[in-house]
């Protein structure tokens, strides 16, 4: 019976140390498993955080909750029966700017001068860069800058052109370069 309670023992404390083994296995597997998640997510917020195509436009929400008024301008521009016409150039000597001129014509395609006109533009794939110039005008209803565009492809352009109480705004995507560069249709 001695021989029996020692094999019993041995038997116990074998299984006792299987068991904590596997714990510590267990235990282990399933901190190494959340480690791993938390290196995985600091990776993704670094990523995305430094990502500078991973932007949302300036002033996004500003002009979501003036979305009525928004509305109302460019009704405004409408029936005022302006039109404006965007036309970048090739790129410049050194390859990051373009001469950008924009043509107003009225309803009856006059030209329209003596307005003051702003240029804001970015590229769709750098919301968070735009660039803004105020125009300077160039020829009967021809208005022209220089603007820093180092990137081909779809570019945002926001016109505004004031003349005496005559306010116009106009909102247009333009593939500016290459047109294989194109990403999305608008």
């Amino acid at each position: 019976m001695v021989a029996a309670i020692t094999k019993n023992e041995t038997t116990d404390q074998a299984l006792r140390e299987r068991e904590a083994i596997a714990q510590m296995a267990w235990t282990t597997g399933i901190i190494a498993f959340f480690g791993l998640q938390a290196i995985l997510w600091s990776v993704a917020i670094f990523l995305t955080s430094n990502d500078p195509s991973h932007a949302i436009v300036e002033n996004y929400d500003k002009k979501a909750m003036d979305w009525d008024a928004q509305r109302e301008a460019e009704e405004a521009s409408r029936k005022l029966g302006w039109a404006c016409e965007i036309s970048p150039s090739a790129p410049l000597k050194n390859e990051r700017q373009r001469t950008v001129e924009i043509g107003l014509r009225d309803r009856k395609l006059e030209p329209i001068s003596g307005a003051t006109v702003l240029v804001r533009a970015f590229h769709k794939a750098r919301a968070a860069h735009p660039v803004e110039q105020q125009l300077v005008e160039s020829g009967a209803g021809v208005y022209s800058c220089v603007l820093e565009m180092p990137k081909e492809g779809l570019w945002q352009f926001e016109v505004t052109a004031d003349r005496g109480d005559d306010h116009f705004r106009s909102l247009q995507v333009l593939q500016v370069g290459d047109p294989r560069l194109r990403s999305s249709k608008k």
